[in-house]
């Protein structure tokens, strides 16, 4: 098994995540195919959705390769919790909402409301009747919490819901 290290902070700045992203997948190529990886994430604590989000699909991605785990402090609740909230964990999935029914998932989501973050969503990406009601209620849901969380009314509401709507159905469509 080789241990690879996470990186411990990733500054504010957009670049650094990514810079730390490259060096990290750079890490992980060097790796044979049929070598289990350790990913050390013990001495992380403070690690951005700029960074998180492409590093959880790196991960998803090596980990339909080989073994793959993930090691934290146990008794770090800070950032392991952190982890565990927005669905980080193998088997990389994510907060998969066809899993709940639309009142679970709405009631489980209502729980980021008074948070700085919402987990790492898996939406069905289909033009399926039953999915898109899904992936429009857990749109509704996901536009109304980040409203709350950043107090946002009137013009600017309207443009944050347009941008992740359309960010939702370019994915969708293509």
């Amino acid at each position: 098994m080789i241990t690879i290290q996470a990186p411990r902070r990733i500054a504010e700045n957009f670049g650094d995540g990514l810079d730390k992203l490259f060096v990290f997948m750079e890490q992980i190529r060097q790796v044979p195919p049929e070598e289990e990886v350790c990913i050390d994430m013990q001495e992380c604590v403070l690690l951005t959705p700029f960074f998180l989000l492409p590093f959880f699909l790196l991960l998803k991605k090596e980990s339909e390769r080989r073994v793959l785990t993930i090691q934290t402090t146990e008794g770090d609740y800070n950032f392991r919790g952190h982890l565990k909230d927005i669905f980080f964990f193998p088997p990389f999935d994510g907060f998969k909402p066809e899993k709940y029914t639309t009142n679970d998932y709405t009631s489980l989501l209502e729980t980021y409301a008074g948070k700085t973050y919402i987990p790492i969503i898996s939406f069905p990406a289909s033009r399926m009747e039953n999915v898109t009601e899904i992936r429009d209620s857990l749109l509704g849901c996901v536009n109304n919490i980040l409203v709350r969380q950043l107090n946002l009314s009137g013009a600017y509401r309207t443009g944050v819901m347009y941008l992740i709507d359309e960010a939702i159905n370019n994915i969708v469509d293509h």
